[in-house]
């Protein structure tokens, strides 16, 4: 799955092609980060800049394509922060360390350090995705059970070649691309933040930080009660918007403890259960009602019709439609 090109990229977002640079960089600091922008190298072609963003609940994210060859000096962006290049490479630093970001190594940025990208050219335009702080901390402590004694603190580098990464990254083009087509109305607010919380729960599970130790300790075999805790939320309502880290708070413990404990007394994953909960209410709603499928599959908690249809013929060896002309 590729991101839209460029000529697609969240329509109806546009918030800037602007030929002067300086126009352009007060368009981008103004729906990211006041940063001291300067042009480098000027372009010695005819492309044009473009700044497309979209402002979402727990998030801000856009595409940012300068002409020539700039750099950009934000120093501490007080949020954390995301970038993702379509293409080419982008020297990027924050605090102490650096990394040269590239469509397979993305560079994730920790508030409270000094951020700096030195060598960025237009041949290396980016999905820049700004987090709220709050957002993440909060899921972070969801995740572990605990509240936290300082903030999270990332590694720059985040490698997308890895298993773990490239469902991430599948994750955030999902998002891109259900942002790039939703209409205004609540429901479609509502599946973007589920997305947006979504990919920050991903995030912390993909990339090392500084609780990942922590979150990867194993607390052994729980009491089946606090399984039937959650399996119990979750058949009450299937289609909630649970992420890995409600589940958890739901239960009282971490999610490691709880991953290790419906592995050991259902042979699942909480995650696993949630799905296959969404999907036998699905096949319900298709057997016992006249909604057309996509109404179904966003009823029963699902934000992707085509990953809904092939999670169903995999449960039941058939095609949503196939049951519905039953």
């Amino acid at each position: 799955m590729l991101f839209p090109s460029d000529d697609e990229l969240l329509a109806g977002q546009e918030v800037s092609r602007s030929t002067d640079f300086d126009e352009f960089s007060h368009a981008l600091n103004s729906h990211f980060y006041p940063a001291r922008v300067q042009l480098r190298e000027p372009s010695v072609s005819d492309m044009q800049p473009r700044l497309s963003v979209a402002h979402l609940r727990l998030s801000t994210v856009g595409l940012v394509h300068f002409t020539g060859r700039v750099s950009v000096d934000p120093g501490d962006l007080g949020a954390y922060h995301v970038n993702v290049p379509l293409h080419g490479r982008v020297v990027s630093y924050c605090g102490h360390e650096e990394v040269i970001a590239t469509p397979l190594r993305a560079a994730v940025f920790t508030p409270g350090r000094r951020t700096f990208l030195p060598d960025w050219d237009e041949q290396s335009p980016q999905w820049c995705w700004k987090i709220d702080r709050v957002a993440v901390e909060r899921e972070m402590e969801a995740l572990l059970g605990r509240s936290l004694h300082r903030g999270v603190d990332f590694d720059l580098p985040f490698d997308l070649s890895t298993p773990e990464g490239g469902r991430w990254l599948e994750a955030m083009k999902l998002m891109v691309g259900y942002v790039n087509d939703m209409d205004t109305s609540p429901a479609a607010a509502y599946h973007v933040e589920n997305l947006e919380r979504t990919l920050i729960s991903g995030l912390l599970l993909a990339q090392h930080h500084s609780y990942a130790e922590l979150l990867n300790e194993s607390g052994g075999a729980l009491r089946p009660r606090t399984v039937r805790k959650v399996v119990d939320a979750i058949e009450e309502d299937p289609a909630s918007p649970y992420t890995l880290g409600d589940l958890s708070v739901i239960a009282g413990v971490s999610a490691r403890q709880l991953q290790y404990s419906f592995n050991s007394h259902l042979g699942v994953s909480p995650l696993v259960y949630l799905r296959n909960a969404r999907l036998d209410r699905a096949r319900t709603l298709l057997l016992t009602s006249r909604m057309p499928v996509s109404e179904v599959a966003m009823r029963s908690g699902f934000n992707h019709l085509g990953k809904f249809a092939k999670y169903y013929r995999d449960r039941f060896g058939e095609a949503p439609s196939a049951t519905r002309s039953r």
